[in-house]
């Protein structure tokens, strides 16, 4: 049973999903792989976020293309720690994808990135994503 879920909108994200794939194996942890698009394949993609906790999935590494939209929608549908990687982009080389990525809500279960401020007073490192790792890979 898979613990760790990646999925990409595209196979031409599979370059960079894929050092995840191969940092899960070096690490013994099961994962599984898919190329999903929440825009061409909404109702595949609903059922693949819905689902992934009853097949075991604790967190899920989707890749972040333009506005994030696919670790977004994960978020929404996954009541699990989500990761998203930014790709790059033709349009702004991935500045587009780092973005939404950054600036998700403190509260929120997908982790983001800090601000200056909250680098400053220490606050990031309790939201930071690596605890959600650790406490979804007990022992």
């Amino acid at each position: 049973m898979a613990k760790v879920s990646i999925v990409m909108g595209s196979d031409s994200d599979m370059p960079v999903m894929a050092q995840a794939a191969d940092f899960l194996e070096e690490m013994g942890i099961d994962f599984e792989m898919t190329i999903i698009s929440a825009h061409r394949e909404p109702d595949i993609f609903f059922d693949y976020a819905k689902t992934a906790e009853e097949r075991g999935v604790k967190v899920i590494i989707a890749g972040a293309g333009k506005a994030a939209h696919l670790p977004g929608m994960c978020a929404a549908l996954f009541p699990m720690p989500v990761i998203g990687i930014p790709m790059k982009t033709s349009d702004l080389g991935g500045v587009d994808s780092f973005i939404p990525l950054s600036r998700c809500p403190p509260a929120s279960r997908w982790p983001r990135l800090p601000s200056t401020e909250e680098r400053t007073q220490g606050s990031w490192q309790r939201r930071s994503w690596l605890p959600l790792i650790r406490s979804s890979f007990p022992g």
